[in-house]
């Protein structure tokens, strides 16, 4: 028994498409099979962090980066929108992320969810003095501090 392959053309690199010819000989008759073996990329890209509907603290803002992978390395192509950025609170954000994500075999990541960014941080008082010493009688006025970090600070 032989065989001997013939690889088709395939609308994408992901994908083999082969001819395999079957040839078998015993005594003087020879039989011959074709079968045709199709391996295909039929696997949507996925997002490789789990950021749906999570909650990250802002110390680490680039955790809740969608980040997508494909099961054949492919090239991937598409968009990824941030929309409905908003302040729910003072240090809690809503971030509504739409993704539109094609590999070459035309497999679609089509999803969008929201994530919950919590400031965990505490402030850092950039400009406050470690010691203030204030005399009796002076009339001087104490300067708040400025912070790092997130704006609305109270």
């Amino acid at each position: 028994m032989s065989s001997s392959d013939e690889f088709l053309p395939v609308p994408c690199n992901q994908n083999t498409h082969v001819l395999r010819h079957w040839t078998v000989v015993a005594c003087d008759a020879t039989w011959t099979h074709t079968q045709e073996i199709r391996l295909e990329d039929t696997q949507a890209p996925t997002l490789a962090s789990d950021a749906t509907g999570g909650h990250f603290c802002m110390s680490d803002v680039a955790a809740y980066i969608p980040l997508v992978s494909d099961n054949c390395q492919s090239s991937l192509q598409g968009i990824t929108q941030f929309q409905d950025t908003l302040e729910v609170c003072v240090g809690v954000f809503q971030v509504h992320i739409v993704m539109d994500i094609s590999d070459a075999c035309g497999n679609t990541l089509d999803t969008s969810y929201t994530v919950y960014l919590h400031d965990e941080a505490p402030p850092v008082f950039a400009t406050f003095p470690p010691d203030a010493v204030v005399e009796c009688g002076d009339s001087a006025p104490l300067e708040l501090p400025t912070t790092g970090g997130c704006a609305g600070l109270t």
